[in-house]
């Protein structure tokens, strides 16, 4: 019997953060190789200059910023994240992740997303508990059960 999330997700969105991006382009690289759609934040056409930057280099600024509720790019990046998500089929957060990562997630599961955690937790979480669909401890564990 096929498991939920291969019977009815096809796209998938990835939050993380962006100091982990290599993990991010792993994820999506092998997710599509099983022939899946993914979403990823570091493909939007407006990241396009900065995913070129060291991730540390580009989060320095990002941090430095001040004024950010005012900045465009800070409104377009909401914007996509938001029309992504809403594509999405199902929602993974990659851990290590941030404040907006998760604030994702949850956006995603009041929208009735299907929301999958992938990496251990540093402490325990409850509220994992009550967003989280399927938790994984790694890549290579989500991968075979999304193969099974």
């Amino acid at each position: 019997m096929l498991n939920k999330i291969m019977q009815k997700s096809k796209t998938f969105f990835i939050s993380s953060k962006w100091r982990n991006k290599e993990k991010v382009e792993e994820l999506t690289e092998k997710i599509r190789n099983l022939g899946f759609e993914v979403i990823s934040f570091f493909e939007y056409p407006i990241n396009k200059e900065v995913v070129k930057k060291d991730p540390e280099e580009a989060m320095r600024e990002w941090e430095e910023m001040t004024d950010w509720e005012r900045k465009k790019r800070v409104k377009q990046i909401a914007e996509e994240d938001r029309k992504s998500i809403g594509k999405a089929d199902a929602v993974i957060l990659l851990l290590p992740a941030g404040i907006t990562s998760h604030l994702e997630v949850g956006y995603a599961k009041g929208l009735g997303k299907e929301c999958i955690l992938i990496g251990k937790a540093e402490k325990p979480e409850s509220g994992y508990l009550m967003i989280f669909d399927k938790t994984f401890e790694t890549i290579e564990e989500f991968l075979k059960f999304l193969d099974e």
